[in-house]
């Protein structure tokens, strides 16, 4: 095992993980990690720059820098901020100009998606119709079977001419059974895939009012993606 940003040979016990999200996983050792700042001890650190690419740190180490755990939470906090105030003047801007079909806006004036995939990370996507390959959709559907017997009096007067009482009983409670199957939705899932190869997927409950949605979404979709 060799670390990725110097090359010298390093083992599972002194090495750590980063470039997490990016791509394979690399190992850095700890004169790399001593490089940026970050002792041994330092687990908040090491825990930090896991998600750090490979190009960064590699910047990082050539300009001099150290890494500072405090700089790194004032910094996702600010992103965070922006993220929300991002999100919420797409969102209210998508809204105002498009066709709400929830998670997704239409905008046809500018042939646009918002996607709001998670409004309490304020996580989106904006595509245009032109970036969507296809899609796909799965629905998780349950089939419930319910037997209703139809009890016939007809044939309880005839058990009691045959039979007397008892005939009469087994005649009236003798019929024709009748089984409906239902079918449920209790969930249903959107995969667009984009011509990039990246792709984005959401799902919908089951209710009403989301089958409905999902609905509108498939019709909208096939309407102005453009699929080849």
């Amino acid at each position: 095992m060799k670390c990725a940003l110097c090359g010298n040979k390093t083992t599972m016990f002194t090495s750590w993980p980063v470039n997490v999200g990016h791509g394979l996983i690399e190992k850095i050792d700890s004169a790399c990690l001593l490089k940026l700042g970050i002792k041994k001890t330092d687990i908040r650190s090491q825990n930090a720059i896991k998600r750090f690419s490979i190009d960064s740190l590699r910047k990082m180490i050539e300009n001099g820098e150290n890494f500072s755990y405090s700089e790194y939470k004032s910094e996702l906090k600010h992103q965070k901020n922006l993220n929300k105030e991002n999100y919420e003047n797409y969102f209210a801007e998508f809204k105002e100009n498009g066709s709400v079909y929830y998670p997704l806006i239409f905008r046809y004036d500018t042939k646009q998606i918002f996607f709001a995939l998670d409004f309490l990370q304020n996580v989106y996507q904006i595509h245009s119709f032109s970036e969507i390959a296809d899609f796909k959709i799965d629905k998780n559907e349950t089939f419930i079977s319910n037997t209703k017997k139809d009890i016939s009096f007809s044939k309880g007067i005839t058990g009691y001419l045959i039979a007397g009482s008892t005939g009469g009983v087994i005649g009236a409670s003798s019929g024709n059974s009748n089984t409906k199957t239902l079918k449920e939705v209790s969930a249903i899932t959107f995969t667009i895939r984009f011509y990039d190869g990246s792709y984005t997927s959401f799902a919908l409950s089951g209710h009403t009012e989301d089958v409905a949605n999902a609905n509108k979404i498939e019709l909208e979709l096939k309407k102005n993606c453009q699929r080849k």
